[in-house]
């Protein structure tokens, strides 16, 4: 999905009715992804078949419990050495367009900031060999200090 069908199904979520679900808003891709095969796609869909999709979803259910569970993590910053790397088509970059400065200043050792082209929200599938190069990357300044 490109960051303009992102986009434009997060913004469609404002005119459906209130009883829609997500993905009621996102257009039905007219191909696979290019990390997955029609092979991939049936045997995801055999695993979800027998077993649900529901606690895969959970953890994004639970998101306002865990910011409840934690109340002296408020307003803290991340001390460990971080890294972040995006899709530059993840609609989820979309949410906030204004995303950046907020989420840097929540670091305090923020090796760096990388966006990827061709790749969406899954870009570790989508982009092997940019995000293995980005890993190693964070690794390096970790263990140069």
């Amino acid at each position: 999905m490109t960051a303009e069908a992102g986009q434009t199904a997060f913004f469609r979520q404002f005119e459906l009715p209130k009883d829609s679900r997500l993905l009621d808003a996102f257009p039905r891709p007219a191909t696979l992804p290019r990390c997955m095969s029609e092979d991939d796609l049936r045997y995801y869909a055999d695993q979800f078949h027998m077993s649900g999709f529901r606690g895969r979803l959970n953890w994004y259910r639970n998101m306002p419990t865990l910011a409840a569970s934690t109340p002296e993590l408020q307003d803290k910053n991340i001390s460990q050495p971080a890294a972040f790397l995006a899709g530059a088509e993840d609609p989820v970059l979309l949410f906030d367009e204004q995303w950046r400065p907020k989420f840097e200043s929540s670091f305090d050792d923020l090796r760096f900031v990388e966006i990827v082209p061709d790749a969406g929200h899954w870009v570790q599938l989508e982009q092997p060999d940019p995000t293995a190069e980005l890993v190693r990357r964070f690794l390096k300044s970790v263990d140069d200090g």
